[in-house]
């Protein structure tokens, strides 16, 4: 409770919430603890999870909530109710984005006035999947006024945001805006991956937890990877001294667990202390109440490196391709326009995937580090995953990426010669789990129904050839649900093929079909939105990230 208590005889200090009901939860007969009312009722109810009052989202939100998600809205609503903060743990795909954007949007219009949204609430995530916290936001809480806070513009939106309900950062911006963002009192404070903030030494924690803020919520599916410090850093965002400081965790709790095991008494008791505030379900104990396939497109924006890059190929591409527009027609510089259209999608993938730039270290991709952190945490969750990419070269860089990491994979392109081989292998070995195949050779012709979970790295113009890939995992004799991910950069050519693939089908046929451009009548007013730029202006700050 207090670190100078040596020196006291003794101690007089305020306590949260959470540790007056550690208190009251005490059944030590040497110690009389008196609670009101209050926290009695609280107590009893943390210790009867099954006395949580179910609530239903806001009629302002926008989606329906499977049965296991309207639980957790529920639970999160409940720690609300009570002025607690807690965990939500779900392993990956269950979709804890959209159960906390349901929660905010119920808070939104709350008749609590401790729980209503006074403040705006502050989202703190991984720089790969901010852009997808905004889409999700306006897809199904349009009603809640929303900033994404990165790029260059950020500083001119530092004066007005009490002016929204919804602010959207990433960790690294966090660390350099924490002055601008102390300014402000913030409803709900959320961490998203908050794994982030698992070393308590990191200035990224410490800027986390100095914020102003009501309440707080911690999104992992990995709590703790390695260590139970992992766990008491969250926990001490959350709700600071509930377990203990830092070294008496150190010493008492983690040493015990890391000598003895998690089943040890101490194992047992920092369980008994977390779960009421911790909620964690898988995919296999909420089966029943997923569709067979659930589909989740995943934006995400460059990086200021591929972003110059992007800008500068595109303006060299663009100037040719009309330049012999002008002379041949667009049927005529067909074989033009789609070199040009496979070079810009090369730098969405990784700027190195282009033979040009493979040397250059100093090139990084968006997309690749949302990958990265997308396997790791299916590996942790014992998925068994499908990776398709058109590209070998692309193929090249994730496997030299998942040998860093000494992750077993299996591989398959049009080389391989022991097809079925590797498929027998992958949907019989529990060891085997990630599958890297390129799309030409692995599109058709196998049955990988060991696996439930399908990446498809670069998006396919063609949506029947993408569903040909997904079908590998996705058919008769598949027992489990399957998660599919498509990665999509934004601001780029990814993004206006996905967008036409809605609007204009034929369009997107004729770019991949045998014919080309020729059996399409495809407008000049097309080609100036394949090759359209954007504001290149970058942020010093953002260069950091």
């Amino acid at each position: 409770l207090d670190p100078n208590y040596k020196l006291s005889r003794s101690v007089s200090t305020q306590i949260s919430t959470a540790q007056a009901v550690n208190f009251a939860r005490m059944a030590d007969p040497l110690v009389n603890v008196k609670t009101d009312q209050k926290l009695k009722t609280l107590t009893t109810k943390l210790q009867n999870f099954k006395t949580i009052t179910p609530v239903e989202p806001s009629k302002k939100f926008c989606g329906k909530l499977r049965p296991y998600q309207k639980e957790g809205l529920s639970w999160m609503n409940f720690l609300a109710d009570y002025g607690l903060d807690g965990i939500l743990a779900d392993e990956m795909g269950l979709g804890k984005t959209v159960q906390t954007l349901a929660l905010l949007q119920r808070l939104k219009y709350s008749t609590s006035p401790h729980k209503r949204l006074n403040e705006p609430a502050l989202i703190i995530a991984p720089t790969s999947v901010i852009t997808n916290w905004m889409y999700e936001a306006q897809r199904f809480a349009p009603d809640l006024k929303t900033l994404l806070l990165h790029g260059p513009e950020r500083r001119h939106h530092f004066s007005e945001l009490k002016n929204y309900d919804l602010v959207i950062t990433s960790y690294a911006l966090l660390r350099l805006d924490r002055y601008e963002l102390e300014r402000y009192n913030w409803s709900y404070l959320i961490l998203d991956e908050a794994q982030n903030i698992k070393n308590p030494q990191t200035a990224t924690t410490k800027a986390a937890k100095a914020l102003n803020t009501r309440r707080r919520l911690a999104l992992t599916g990995t709590p703790t990877e390695n260590r139970p410090m992992e766990l008491w850093s969250i926990m001490d965002f959350l709700m600071p001294g509930y377990l203990g400081t830092h070294d008496f965790f150190k010493n008492y709790i983690e040493r015990p667990i890391m000598e003895q095991g998690p089943t040890t008494e101490m194992g047992q008791i920092l369980n008994s202390k977390t779960k009421p505030f911790l909620l964690r379900r898988v995919k296999s104990e909420v089966e029943k109440d997923l569709p067979a396939k659930i589909e989740s497109v995943l934006r995400v924006p460059m990086t200021p490196s591929q972003r110059q890059l992007y800008a500068s190929i595109l303006s060299e591409v663009r100037t040719k391709v009309f330049a012999e527009v002008e002379r041949k027609g667009i049927a005529g510089a067909t074989v033009s326009i789609l070199s040009a259209l496979l070079r810009l999608r090369q730098v969405c993938n990784h700027p190195r995937s282009i033979e040009a730039f493979s040397e250059f270290d100093e090139y990084d991709s968006g997309k690749f580090n949302l990958l990265k952190e997308l396997i790791t945490e299916a590996i942790e969750a014992k998925r068994k995953i499908l990776l398709f990419s058109q590209f070998r070269a692309m193929l090249n860089i994730i496997c030299d990426w998942l040998n860093t990491q000494s992750f077993k994979y299996l591989y398959l392109d049009g080389t391989t010669k022991n097809r079925q081989e590797l498929v027998d292998k992958f949907n019989s070995d529990d060891e085997q789990r990630l599958f890297v195949i390129s799309l030409k050779a692995g599109g058709t012709g196998l049955n990988l129904t060991g696996a439930d979970t399908v990446i498809i790295y670069d998006p396919w113009w063609n949506p029947a050839v993408e569903s040909q890939a997904v079908d590998r995992a996705h058919r008769i004799g598949q027992t489990k649900k399957v998660s599919v991910y498509r990665l999509v950069t934004e601001d780029s050519i990814e993004q206006k093929i996905m967008d036409l693939k809605r609007k204009k089908a034929q369009i997107v046929d004729a770019l991949v079909n045998n014919n080309g451009l020729n059996s399409l009548s495809l407008s000049k007013k097309d080609l100036e939105n394949f090759f359209s730029g954007f504001n290149v202006e970058t942020d010093p700050a953002v260069e950091q990230e």
